[in-house]
């Protein structure tokens, strides 16, 4: 008897085993181990987020079958069931601080096992903070207070610059002054303007619309200048010195009686602090003609970008590697490229190799150009002497512009191929030293194009759009799935570009 009750307790609890196996009752991680396992993937914790007045916020968090809902600063956010989260919320100028919350209550199904096998209070909020930084608006800075505030869009890093380079400066201070800045050992007291009075999209627009900013509201006291680097001076590592002083007193006077602000306090301090100078000084450091530079580079990925600024818009793309430039100077993590005596890129550092100093990138002269067409394309052909940076302008269906940087022309003639008819014409210009431009007219609208270089040879490759375009019978569609060794934007899950780009090819 005593072994049949052993027997029946040992299939009661292989049943209970059973069951709970196939319930909601799960045992999970300690929950203050999950919260602090909820991955955000923008903004990262102590960034800067350049944003107004509201940005996103989205990550993943583990376990996404059993949260389906996390609370981000009292507003509830949907989990996808994958476990990505994406929401659009508001923010406030200065330190902000996400609160990620996961309340147990809306989960009482769920047993959630402590580190000790304890249960948790199901009315328990466990909640993780992320801290960023809101850049906070420009705020008015009143007469009787001599300060400068802030400079107003320094470079991103450290500068290098050459002769013939232009430095901009710019910062907010006391409005109605007189500023200056000096760059120490090269130029003092460079004089400044104050800015016609502006408004901000924080203060003005989004509150009041566009065209109906009070006047109240302009921003005043914004001050520029610049210095163009001239020839033989050097500098290394310093900083740039702002100051601001009080007009003459005759100035003052009138200022003031223009004011509302207007009282014989205000005159008195002003008086007292006639002879103050306030003074600022950058926040990045300069150096003038480098012994570093100038120097050559060569782009070692296969898809490379060029930019107009530092982190700033597209210059040109697809870039291939091998392309050579001439480095001149730099800001932060760039890398200033002299395409033209006029023309200058921005070049992430990580993307390129640097050359021995003596080495100079390719100057080609371009005597002819080929045509070549096909059933299914038309190739243009550019023999050079190296490979050029490069830039495709599609002007409209019919027309194409290609640029070549570090190319001059000799160019006698233009052989077409006459059995082909897309191309109608093509003409030649050197718009500028070092600039050649092919300008390409079309006989159809362009269905897409290709530029690359086979040795030093560039081509620029005119698709030629397929029979019966409109049917898919007979087609065959190729997807290509490449991406740059930058792996590109991430979404909530840490999924990146590249790997959403092969997973949608295959």
């Amino acid at each position: 008897m005593k072994n049949i009750l052993q027997n029946s307790a040992n299939v009661l609890v292989l049943i209970l085993i059973y069951i709970l196996s196939f319930s909601n009752v799960t045992a999970y991680e300690p929950i203050a181990h999950y919260v602090d396992s909820i991955q955000v993937i923008y903004p990262k914790d102590s960034q800067l987020v350049r944003a107004v007045d509201s940005t996103f916020i989205l990550g993943n968090v583990p376990y996404p079958s059993l949260n389906n809902n996390i609370i981000i600063n009292g507003q509830k956010v949907k989990v996808h069931e994958d476990g990505g989260f994406l929401a659009f919320l508001p923010v406030n100028p200065g330190v902000f601080k996400f609160i990620i919350e996961y309340d147990t209550s809306l989960y009482e199904d769920y047993f959630v096992i402590g580190s000790e096998n304890s249960m948790i209070d199901s009315n328990t909020i466990f909640s993780k903070t992320l801290t960023v930084q809101i850049p906070e608006p420009l705020t008015p800075i009143p007469f009787d207070s001599l300060v400068i505030a802030k400079e107003i869009s320094p470079p991103s890093g450290y500068l290098n610059l050459k002769s013939g380079d232009r430095i901009q400066v710019s910062f907010q201070g006391t409005p109605g002054c007189i500023a200056t800045f000096s760059i120490p050992g090269i130029a003092d007291a460079i004089q400044m303007a104050e800015t016609s009075p502006r408004s901000q999209p924080y203060w003005g627009e989004s509150v009041f619309g566009v065209g109906a900013v009070p006047d109240s509201l302009l921003l005043r006291g914004i001050y520029t200048g610049y210095f163009n680097v001239p020839v033989g001076e050097h500098a290394d590592s310093i900083q740039l010195e702002y100051r601001l002083k009080y007009p003459p007193i005759d100035s003052v006077r009138e200022h003031l009686l223009d004011s509302t602000n207007t009282s014989v306090l205000t005159m008195h301090q002003i008086e007292e602090k006639q002879n103050d100078t306030a003074i600022f000084k950058s926040s990045y450091k300069l150096s003038i003609n480098s012994k570093q530079y100038p120097f050559t580079v060569k782009f070692t990925d296969s898809v490379q970008t060029i930019r107009h600024g530092a982190r700033k818009g597209y210059l040109s793309i697809f870039q291939p590697e091998g392309v050579e430039a001439f480095v001149t100077g730099s800001e932060g993590e760039w890398y200033i490229a002299q395409l033209t005596k006029n023309r200058k890129a921005y070049i992430n550092k990580n993307s390129v190799e640097k050359l021995p100093q003596g080495i100079l990138p390719p100057h080609s002269y371009l005597s002819v150009i080929r045509t070549k067409g096909s059933d299914k394309s038309v190739k243009i052909q550019f023999p050079l002497s190296g490979k050029h940076p490069f830039k495709i302008i599609q002007e409209d269906k019919r027309t194409l512009k290609v640029q070549l940087f570090g190319v001059t022309t000799d160019t006698d003639w233009i052989r077409y191929d006459f059995s082909d008819k897309l191309i109608d014409i093509a003409t030649w210009s050197q718009p500028e030293e070092k600039l050649y431009e092919l300008k390409i007219k079309l006989t159809k609208d362009l269905w897409g194009y290709d530029s690359y270089y086979e040795g030093n040879t560039f081509y620029l490759e005119l698709m030629k759009a397929p029979a019966n375009v409109k049917k898919l019978k007979g087609k065959r569609i190729v997807i290509d799935p490449g991406h740059s060794s930058d792996k590109g934007s991430v979404g909530p899950t840490g999924y990146t570009e590249a790997e959403a780009n092969l997973g949608i090819s295959l």
